[in-house]
């Protein structure tokens, strides 16, 4: 029977600004059945109240039952399981959201993307929480590639809004370098999010996401600019944005108004001291900065040899065929 149970990071100075990764807090089985069983993780599934401690809890107690029952693969193993899946994407949607209709949208496709690991002196299973949303009905999920491997674990989970748990199977893509991944989860059928290579400055977005265990958190803002961050070897496109997120919404979706995917969250950058002139005191600066839906489109393109505009036919040709 197929496995299937339903239920801060360290900054870094960089160039005067703390850079922070936002990952994290802190097999198929034998048999011809396809239907997987299935438990439920209390109180995601009531609203308007989301109980985080119960979840967390619940959540890394199931997931820990997976790891010894063999359901789950360990981080190296994980890792070097490259599956071929064909995904299928949805098109972007042409019609504008409401906020709550979007809040409700977003809940159906993002996940608790989960790394067991055991801590404290009890050895207790706990699972360390990140941000994921599905990009195909058939269990494709976006994350951040830093979350997938960053700490070691020994078993990976995600946990959908409808409080479904389901086994991630193994890696599709990945480049460390724009850090993002998308890997397989084993499910039968979700709800998934179209990708759209857009968002200028002004572009509404909004997030939803996990930060610092507080699960499911929608918040709105908008685009404050599109920008190229350098590196010691090479640059990358980025969406920067005012919608709030912290640790714990590493890989969430940045949606726009239609409830399309333009981007993904990435990275918190804090100028650390506050500049002085004239005896006045600046603000600490914060800038939150996420990835482009363009790189997810070109990864895919890359591992299946097919042009992008072949797998999202209503984006910029523009934006696909941008060569960093």
């Amino acid at each position: 029977m197929k496995a299937r149970l339903l239920i801060g990071s360290l900054g870094l100075l960089v160039g005067g600004f703390v850079s922070v990764p936002l990952g994290c807090l802190g097999e198929e089985a034998d048999g011809a059945n396809n239907t997987p069983a299935q438990e439920v993780v209390p109180h995601t599934l009531l609203e308007p109240s989301v109980d985080d401690a119960l979840i967390q809890v619940e959540l890394s107690k199931l997931g820990g039952v997976m790891v010894e029952r063999g359901q789950l693969l360990a981080k190296a193993e994980l890792l070097k399981r490259r599956l071929k899946t064909p995904l299928e994407l949805p098109a972007p949607s042409a019609t504008p959201r409401t906020d709550a209709d979007l809040a409700a949208r977003c809940k159906e496709s993002v996940v608790v993307v989960a790394r067991l690991v055991r801590m404290g002196a009890t050895n207790d299973w706990v699972a360390l929480p990140a941000t994921g949303f599905f990009i195909s009905t058939s269990g494709g999920f976006v994350t951040s590639s830093h979350v997938i491997h960053n700490p070691d674990y020994e078993g990976m989970v995600v946990l959908a809004g409808d409080g479904r748990l389901f086994p991630v199977q193994g890696v599709i893509a990945d480049d460390e370098e724009c850090d993002v991944a998308v890997l397989k989860a084993e499910v039968g059928l979700v709800a998934a999010l179209p990708l759209e290579a857009a968002g200028q400055a002004g572009t509404r977005v909004a997030v939803l996401s996990h930060p610092v265990g507080r699960f499911f958190t929608y918040t709105q803002g908008a685009v404050t600019r599109r920008s190229f961050q350098h590196t010691s070897s090479s640059f990358q496109e980025k969406l920067e944005i005012s919608a709030e997120f912290g640790p714990g919404s590493s890989g969430a979706p940045v949606v726009n108004s239609y409830g399309n995917v333009i981007g993904w969250v990435d990275t918190l950058r804090t100028w650390p001291n506050p500049a002085i002139r004239d005896g006045a005191v600046s603000p600490t600066l914060t800038f939150r900065e996420c990835g482009v839906a363009g790189d997810i489109v070109r990864l895919l393109a890359q591992i299946r040899e097919t042009p992008a505009s072949d797998l999202v036919r209503a984006v910029s040709t523009a934006d696909l065929n941008k060569k960093p």
